[in-house]
């Protein structure tokens, strides 16, 4: 299938490297690499990771490292909603609520 990263799951990833490159900017470009293949992978097996009914109809969750990659699939697209540290609550930051970014 063919992945398409948000606007936010983009902004989300520079994020990332960024606090990484404030101690290691090689392994700052390095994981962000990592974490873009993470989501072209998602494409290739999408269904073979696990669902989460309680974030919205169709959203599942893939893990890298510490990090969770939130997406869902739509008539052989894979859109990347968020990538986001795992320790978040990613309970409240799916439901929409503004103090949850």
């Amino acid at each position: 299938m063919r992945v398409r990263l948000s606007i936010q799951a983009l902004d989300d990833i520079r994020a990332i490297a960024e606090f990484i490159s404030d101690h290691n900017p090689e392994r700052a470009a390095s994981f962000a690499d990592e974490l873009f293949d993470a989501c072209e992978e998602i494409g290739e097996r999408p269904r073979a990771y696990p669902g989460r009914p309680q974030w919205g109809r169709g959203i599942r969750a893939r893990f890298h490292g510490h990090y969770v990659i939130i997406f869902e699939t739509d008539t052989g697209v894979v859109s990347i909603l968020r990538v986001v540290h795992g320790a978040r609550d990613l309970d409240t930051l799916m439901s929409g609520e503004p103090d949850a970014q």
